[in-house]
């Protein structure tokens, strides 16, 4: 009994740990996605619509952010329920962050705060 208390004494410290800085996997937005979706409404009941050809988001791992919305190269700031996008291009500047969630595999990316009225988010599925 004394060991097994030791043991899990010992253990006991990684059970904590956070996703920042984990490898990819299901839940971590590192790689490359495409927007598929965006939620939102014009005055009544919210609803996905589908998006043709929609730009796309490459998180490198050293949060480096590559698009094809931007001219220029931004970064990302990823906690465990949030992103940070900055990008400071000579014709735009754009700062947002997001609230971040899954959906099925896809990345769900909602403003946080919130700036419409119905609500609104966008959908990306993993392309690489």
């Amino acid at each position: 009994m004394k060991y097994i208390i030791i043991v899990l004494a010992l253990l006991l410290p990684f059970a904590g740990c956070s996703d920042v800085g984990a490898p990819q996997g299901v839940d971590s937005v590192q790689g490359t996605w495409q927007l598929i979706e965006t939620y939102g409404s014009d005055g009544g009941a919210g609803n996905w619509m589908s998006v043709e050809n929609g730009y796309t988001y490459t998180f490198e791992e050293d949060n480096i952010l590559l698009s094809n919305r931007f001219s220029c190269n931004g970064t990302y700031v990823k906690t465990v329920d949030s992103l940070t996008i900055d990008f400071n291009c000579p014709d735009v500047q754009f700062q947002l962050v997001y609230g971040v969630s899954f959906d099925d595999n896809r990345l769900v990316l909602t403003p946080d705060p919130v700036n419409c009225d119905e609500g609104c988010a966008e959908k990306f599925k993993r392309v690489k």
